[in-house]
């Protein structure tokens, strides 16, 4: 969403935002389901479901689901996930719908620094690296990201001309990551100097959006009236504790040193936000041609 379009959203680059649309219940029959592999021991399997629960339309649902196990380009690095998103909607009339959904996520990989340029895009004498070379421990690295998150939308409609919408979200995010980077050679320019890490990241984010959309026509001029007010609250904690290993050879590494990380941590921190947003904007059509979209918003934070 660029420009004026991503004014209603709030703390907004002037690049604009990246807009993510879950996959809603749907009252159309849809049944998929995929199976893929591909290299580095890639196997995949997904699904996708949808339709009515009740005959007459009035509970539907949507169920995605996503399972990979996979390796890397680099040794030792996974690209393995689990995700799954079910979601209920309840028809309660021709005018009113209320949709539940939620959406769970695990990744476990590791994160890639990529090489020193000397052995890569410059020469070294021992030659160049090897593309699969794993630069930290296979016991110490990891990079484990679990998501929850449950919404509730409630929409009415109270004429082809006006309607109402509030929406509610609550996600938990948990970030557990070992790293491992890399320094300097040595005189042979074989053998790098490392560093290394432990940090724990907690979050939780509440928000709740609550609009009102309308149409008004004057001759050929259509405006098409957006306004409302959201709330959002953000909590997010870092515990970090920094240490040492031993060097590793890149051209012939042996894995297994232990990684000593500091009595006390080295980040210890606690943040959160509360922030009210009121908004509006207008997106007013002239005639086939000319489109002028206006919007404004004002946000307090704490």
């Amino acid at each position: 969403l660029h420009g004026p379009g991503s004014v209603l959203y709030g703390q907004s680059s002037p690049g604009g935002l990246i807009n993510l649309v879950t996959k809603k219940p749907t009252t159309d029959e849809i049944h998929e389901v995929e199976v893929s592999g591909g290299s580095f021991e890639r196997k995949q399997a997904a699904t996708d479901h949808g339709g009515r629960l009740l005959e007459d339309g009035s509970l539907s649902y949507r169920f995605v689901a996503v399972v990979r196990d996979s390796e890397t380009m680099v040794d030792y690095i996974p690209d393995d996930r689990v995700f799954f998103a079910p979601g209920v909607a309840w028809r309660m009339g021709e005018d009113t719908t209320v949709t539940l959904s939620g959406e769970y996520s695990k990744t476990e990989t590791m994160y890639y620094y990529g090489f020193p340029d000397v052995g890569t895009v410059n020469a070294n004498p021992n030659g160049d690296i090897p593309r699969n070379r794993f630069l930290g421990e296979p016991d110490f690295n990891r990079w484990d990201r679990e998501t929850k998150t449950v919404g509730l939308e409630f929409e009415h409609d109270f004429s082809d001309d006006l309607k109402f919408s509030q929406n509610f979200r609550y996600s938990a995010f948990e970030n557990d990551y070992g790293d491992i980077y890399f320094g300097s050679y040595n005189g042979a320019q074989t053998t790098v100097t490392r560093g290394a890490y432990s940090r724990a990241d907690r979050s939780d984010i509440a928000a709740l959006d609550t609009r009102l959309q309308g149409n008004l026509d004057f001759g050929t001029v259509r405006n098409e009236i957006t306004g409302g007010v959201d709330w959002q609250r953000t909590n997010f904690s870092r515990v970090q504790y920094n240490g040492t290993v031993a060097g590793l050879n890149l051209y012939a590494p042996v894995y297994g040193s232990p990684v000593t990380l500091g009595a006390t941590p080295g980040t210890d921190s606690d943040q959160s936000s509360e922030q009210i947003g009121l908004y509006a904007q207008d997106h007013v059509k002239l005639g086939d041609h000319v489109r002028l979209l206006f919007g404004g918003r004002h946000d307090w934070t704490e």
